[in-house]
């Protein structure tokens, strides 16, 4: 297949993302794009070009010159198909007819009446199993730590399909500017829990957090 310079494409697929700015004071989109192209059937899942500090009108024109699928991130919101073949790629939506780019912009925050915007995290537990008592325990320890708040275990253990065994949840809340500074100190708290129970208990236990969202329950 040729793109629309008449030449064959060099890749399979390109994955554009708009690039963010960290800070702990607030996040900021930049409304430029980075992006990489995975090439074809020889090179599957090989990059073969990638590209940064874009707009987004000549990142799509670099992305349709080398693939015919090319999957857009706006933000940390949705993902967006943008080339001339759809990517099939899970969770990807058409194009929007009405789709703007704002250029920079701030993050806009959940804030509660704490006083500050606060962020429920959820963590695995692996390794509880051994000895349901390091459930709670996990729990304890976690609740002694200043940054972390209303920490409770949640459902049954998880037994199926996870490659390590039962994994137990756990949710908390921390308060924090940010989406990324709540990511920060809600993965130290785990870190630290984690750290004491392998210490005094001997056990090979791991507090790993997978979701983070704004916290509604306030």
């Amino acid at each position: 297949m040729r793109n629309t310079l008449g030449t064959r494409y060099r890749a399979r697929i390109v994955y554009l993302a708009e690039e963010v700015e960290f800070d702990l004071d607030g996040d900021t989109f930049t409304g430029q794009f980075s992006g990489y192209a995975e090439g074809g059937r020889r090179l599957k899942k090989r990059v073969v070009a990638s590209v940064d500090d874009m707009n987004l009108e000549a990142a799509l024109a670099w992305a349709n010159s080398l693939a015919p699928a090319v999957v857009v991130r706006i933000g940390e919101g949705a993902t967006y198909d943008a080339g001339m073949e759809p990517s099939r790629v899970d969770g990807v939506l058409p194009w929007p007819e009405d789709l703007t780019i704002l250029g920079r912009r701030c993050e806009v925050f959940w804030h509660s009446d704490l006083g500050a915007p606060s962020w429920l995290v959820r963590a695995s537990v692996i390794g509880s199993a051994d000895d349901p008592r390091l459930l709670a325990r996990a729990c304890a320890e976690m609740s002694t730590d200043p940054a972390a708040r209303d920490v409770r275990s949640v459902g049954a253990p998880i037994t199926g399909g996870t490659g390590y065994g039962p994994v137990s949840r756990i949710e908390f809340v921390v308060l924090a500017p940010t989406h990324r500074g709540a990511l920060i100190q809600g993965r130290a708290v785990a870190s630290r829990a984690a750290t004491l129970l392998r210490e005094s208990a001997g056990h090979a236990i791991e507090i790993d957090v997978f979701d983070l969202v704004p916290h509604l329950d306030c």
